[in-house]
């Protein structure tokens, strides 16, 4: 930018003695001159000439604190009047240079500290006094971006959809390529996480590198990478980035409580599958701890459960996703018993109207992505014999999360299944046996019998030592059709007497109601 004076300043003002200067995106001092305007040169310089500024290109710029200084033309001094100091000539490291001292001056900064300064190198406002340059860690000893918790696809062996993964027969590495139709995984490049048999995904971490999301996105990224995903789960650790500030030691707080954040904390309808309200919770947010503090989406709720007889489990917390045993429930006309959500007559299973518009629903989200308000359960989806009101278990297909709940008499009560005892028109492999309901405690214990009574883990029919399946367990250890056959004709397969009690028992794959 061009600065100086415009002799007789018109419409367009232009400097006709000038000056150059180099504007900067920052604040500085700009020092030009001096201008030797004498009557001579420029008889004109007077009342009509202006200080103009011509800038060299487009744009907005801004001036402060203005100073012109009018020199004399003859200054009268007294001869060796004036004597400059040595310390004036002096570097801070003792050498003599001329002036170099020449404009130091003391100052006091924001701390009340004394300075000795001269020759700044740029200018600022007062309010960015004390603006320092720091790091922002984001929480985290690693100064690289990480990722936590993204999401691995199996691959989809009918091609094409990328939306369709196919549950892995067994043990599958997931790679970070697949091949350009995703049918298969380019098992040359790096193994992210492996999917379990029956799986379609698993999930894993990224650290000091991650996979930019729009590359993931089917139909407008990388078709290699379709199968990779950062669903609800992901969770993101920013890398180190710089942040100008101000400290202001009022606003400083402890070691302790860096990280710490405001949060909302969800609170659920009763069906957990809308958020009703938000309380505010205040949590210590630490991703070096995300490898033991984080988890899925899946494994929401998820709480460790003490029980007085067989050690710790884990289960989903229901909350208030609870149903209760009722009997003599009239509901429109008609008298049911069974289960009903805990404090009122609503199905536990079942399906009904939003409470505004009317549309059909069956959760309180249906209902909420519409803006319907909730849902109202007026139908049974799960009756039995018409007017008994069941309850799925986990494991059944149709189970969403409802809970029974039971009163402290009832603890440990299991079903205990013969699979053999059936009706004369019904067939083995069909047939469910027969239910028996006891309290499993000590009291099911051979403990209590005689000898004389006792099995002592033998089987016969014959003997009364016969075999069931227990509810409260996962899976069978023995088949009880084929050990009781072997019992039977223990006189040709063992050398011994019919129904004799087997201390071996048969163990074959079940089937399936088994």
């Amino acid at each position: 930018m061009a600065v100086g004076f415009d002799i007789n300043a018109s419409a367009s003002v232009t400097p006709e003695v000038e000056q150059t200067v180099e504007l900067t995106s920052e604040w500085k001092y700009y020092s030009i001159g001096p201008f030797d305007m004498n009557s001579v040169d420029y008889p004109s310089f007077g009342a009509g000439t202006v200080l103009a500024f011509d800038p060299d290109g487009s744009g907005d710029f801004y001036i402060d604190n203005l100073m012109l200084r009018e020199g004399e033309d003859n200054i009268t001094i007294i001869r060796d009047s004036w004597i400059t100091p040595m310390v004036c000539d002096v570097t801070t490291e003792g050498a003599i240079s001329p002036q170099y001292q020449l404009g130091c001056q003391e100052y006091t900064d924001q701390d009340d500290s004394t300075w000795y300064l001269k020759s700044f190198r740029d200018l600022c406002s007062d309010d960015k006094v004390g603006c320092s340059s720091y790091f922002t860690t984001e929480q985290s000893d690693s100064e690289y971006i990480a990722v936590y918790n993204a999401t691995c696809y199996n691959t989809d062996l009918s091609g094409g959809s990328w939306l369709l993964a196919d549950n892995a027969s067994a043990r599958t590495d997931c790679h970070l390529y697949t091949n350009d139709a995703g049918t298969s995984f380019d098992t040359t490049s790096p193994v992210l996480c492996t999917i379990v048999a029956g799986a379609d995904s698993c999930q894993f971490d990224l650290d000091g590198w991650f996979i930019p999301e729009y590359k993931t996105l089917v139909g407008s990224g990388d078709q290699n990478l379709y199968h990779i995903s950062y669903g609800p789960d992901a969770t993101f650790v920013a890398p180190d980035s710089s942040l100008y500030a101000i400290y202001d030691e009022n606003l400083a707080c402890s070691s302790e409580g860096a990280g710490c954040m405001e949060l909302g904390q969800p609170e659920f309808t009763p069906d957990n599958s809308k958020v009703d309200s938000w309380q505010t919770v205040y949590l210590l947010n630490d991703p070096d701890l995300y490898d033991t503090i984080l988890c899925g989406q899946d494994e929401l709720f998820c709480k460790e459960w003490d029980t007085q007889a067989d050690g710790t489990w884990y289960f989903k917390d229901p909350i208030s996703h609870t149903c209760e045993y009722k009997t003599d429930v009239t509901i429109s006309g008609t008298t049911y018993s069974g289960w009903f959500k805990n404090g009122t007559s609503e199905f536990c299973y079942g399906t009904g109207v939003c409470s505004e518009g009317g549309s059909t629903c069956s959760t309180d989200a249906q209902c909420a992505l519409a803006d319907a308000g909730e849902c109202l359960i007026t139908q049974g989806s799960y009756l039995v014999g018409g007017t008994d009101s069941g309850i799925w278990r986990n494991g059944d297909t149709q189970y969403s999360g409802w809970v029974g709940n039971c009163s402290a008499e009832y603890n440990g009560c299991s079903e205990f299944v013969d699979p053999l005892d059936m009706a004369d028109s019904e067939f083995y492999t069909q047939a469910d046996g027969e239910s028996y309901f006891y309290i499993d405690n000590d009291q099911l214990s051979e403990s209590s019998l005689l000898s004389s009574q006792r099995c002592n883990g033998q089987v016969s029919q014959k003997e009364g030592c016969v075999l069931f399946n227990d509810g409260g367990e996962v899976g069978f250890d023995y088949n009880a059709s084929a050990t009781y056959t072997v019992s039977s004709h223990a006189d040709e397969l063992l050398v011994k007497l019919h129904f004799r009690l087997l201390t071996q028992l048969i163990v074959l794959p079940p089937p399936p109601q088994q």
